[in-house]
């Protein structure tokens, strides 16, 4: 009687777990839901890999085991994904800032705690801070952004506008310089994100501490802009000249 055949040995790359095949019902809201979230995922973890250049389209569908036209469903372009991971982040960072700033009934108190927030969230996100600024040229294609999309980030601004016209208020100013100091707040604060996370080079002395810094002589800027409004611009004719 024959030996029976020892069992075939499964490869190391069959052992690989597979993408997941999904399945979506002809007009089934969750499942429609579920496979952009799915995808949004995807492009982020391609993003963490690569950069803004490893995501694509034929990407994400190959990572979680679709046909290369089922994106297209979900997001037009390219662009229109790398939009989808914007909108994703920023209103991320909008439920971030509300939760460090909701609780605090001082205008003072809850300023600086909206310019700490902003800074910790980055400090975690790196990566992600990358992608928000660096692809807001892809975003604007052709298409114009349907305004719902743009909410997350309105809803950023809203909040730091109303923050700014309660410390206004506190301060017992009108809101006529509102605009103008939350204009600079937001300069200041991507102006520190920005030595933070980019010039590594500097041999920067203590970053904890340029952090707190910036946190008080941001907030105390803005209160000055509420108060007295922005600098004069003199022209050259207007300045005084040396006898």
């Amino acid at each position: 009687m024959p030996s029976p055949r020892p069992a075939k040995r499964t490869t190391d790359s069959k052992l690989t777990a597979q993408p997941k095949r999904h399945r979506v019902r002809r007009g089934n809201a969750d499942d429609a839901e579920r496979m952009r979230s799915d995808l949004l995922q995807a492009a982020m973890e391609l993003f963490a890999q690569g950069g803004v250049e490893a995501v694509s389209v034929r990407g994400v569908a190959t990572r979680i085991g679709v046909s290369a036209m089922a994106p297209y469903r979900y997001f037009a372009s390219r662009a229109d994904l790398l939009h989808g991971l914007w909108r994703q982040v920023i209103g991320e960072l909008h439920g971030h800032l509300c939760a460090a700033t909701v609780h605090l009934d001082n205008p003072m108190a809850r300023h600086r705690a909206l310019i700490r927030a902003y800074f910790n969230f980055w400090e975690l996100r790196r990566s992600e801070f990358q992608l928000v600024y660096e692809t807001q040229g892809l975003e604007m294609h052709a298409k114009a952004i349907p305004q719902v999309d743009l909410l997350p980030y309105n809803a950023i601004l809203q909040l730091g506008r109303g923050i700014s016209a309660d410390v206004a208020k506190a301060l017992g100013q009108s809101a006529t310089h509102v605009a103008l100091a939350t204009d600079l707040r937001v300069a200041l604060m991507f102006g520190f994100m920005q030595a933070n996370m980019v010039n590594r080079r500097y041999p920067w002395s203590d970053m904890a501490a340029l952090k707190e810094t910036c946190i008080e002589q941001i907030a105390c800027a803005v209160e000055r802009v509420l108060q007295e409004g922005g600098s004069p611009v003199h022209s050259a004719a207007a300045m005084p000249v040396s006898p």
